[in-house]
């Protein structure tokens, strides 16, 4: 290797830093701009709407919710790049706004079935992208961020938005235990591993 060749490679490793921690910059900015707060199921958030209308369904005991509630949505690799298998009492609408493309996978206990849904954009890399998914109420579901190469400008952040019908509501947030969903999906165990904590 010449001397030019080598100057070429350090300038490039020097540009591909430089991209990274811009990156990086990029996803703690939003974090900042619209005041996210660390979400128990991992990744960031900031509620943007609760509807003043309110419901009671069976499905909540009768308990008073309120009708739809958004908020904002952040996984940043590599301090949190997953949201882990949890479930709710409501639909939730997942948009995509900016970053990389995400991965939310669905367990359904009805027929032990897994769903890979992908919120993104670029139809470019993957045909099955989109930039709205819904997950019904009352089924497993985690996400992660789609790994991609470091010099890919949006590689290491997703932002997006969920939307909740009826509202989120803390009470009805239940995180999956490791070992119950191995027992009912014992075909998705290593799926699993991952995407929860231990016990």
């Amino acid at each position: 290797m010449n001397t030019d060749s080598r100057v070429q490679m350090k300038s490039w490793s020097k540009v591909i830093s430089w991209l990274y921690s811009l990156k990086r910059i990029l996803a703690d900015e939003w974090i900042r701009i619209l005041d996210r707060k660390p979400h128990k199921e991992g990744g960031f958030y900031s509620e943007t709407y609760r509807c003043n209308d309110q419901c009671a369904l069976e499905r909540y005991n009768k308990q008073i919710r309120s009708c739809s509630t958004a908020i904002y949505y952040l996984l940043k690799y590599p301090e949190s790049p997953i949201s882990i298998f949890h479930r709710i009492k409501a639909d939730e609408i997942w948009h995509f706004y900016q970053g990389s493309s995400l991965i939310v996978h669905e367990l359904d206990e009805e027929n032990s079935s897994h769903t890979e849904h992908i919120l993104g954009k670029d139809l470019s890399k993957n045909k099955n992208v989109r930039p709205q998914i819904l997950i019904p109420y009352g089924k497993w579901f985690a996400a992660e961020l789609i790994k991609t190469n470091i010099d890919d400008f949006n590689n290491n952040y997703v932002l997006c938005g969920c939307t909740c019908t009826p509202g989120f509501d803390y009470n009805d947030f239940e995180c999956a235990k490791r070992s119950y969903l191995i027992e009912k999906f014992p075909n998705f165990k290593d799926l699993i591993i991952r995407l929860t904590p231990s016990e």
